[in-house]
């Protein structure tokens, strides 16, 4: 099972690697605001769970099996944030903000 943090670092590299192969972990620390120590850290326990491929001065880039995983998790922030906006009527900024916490909550039916 992955935590939190883990669900938020596959959708980081998700979004960094849309634009080059690589996503370097300075950055994932910065967009995510911790250390680079966590990051590195996390990415060690992912890459063990084969999610990802940690390349030293190269960076990270995610295998198949963690490009499904991040997807499954962008795809279930996405519909809490559609029914916090439309169907609630919270306003988008703060449909994704609230999405984030919300969607580790629920049952993954």
């Amino acid at each position: 099972m992955l935590s939190n943090f883990d669900r938020e670092l596959l959708k980081a590299i998700y979004r960094l690697t849309r634009k080059s192969s690589f996503a370097h972990t300075g950055d994932l620390a910065e967009s995510l605001a911790v250390s680079p120590g966590t990051v590195t850290a996390t990415i060690k326990r992912l890459a063990e769970r084969r999610l990802l491929e940690h390349r030293p001065y190269r960076g990270v880039e995610l295998t198949a099996a963690g490009r499904r995983q991040a997807m499954a998790v962008i795809r279930r922030h996405r519909i809490v944030e559609r029914f916090l906006a439309d169907m609630l009527g919270y306003a988008w900024n703060e449909a994704d903000r609230l999405a984030g916490a919300f969607e580790h909550e629920l049952p993954q039916e």
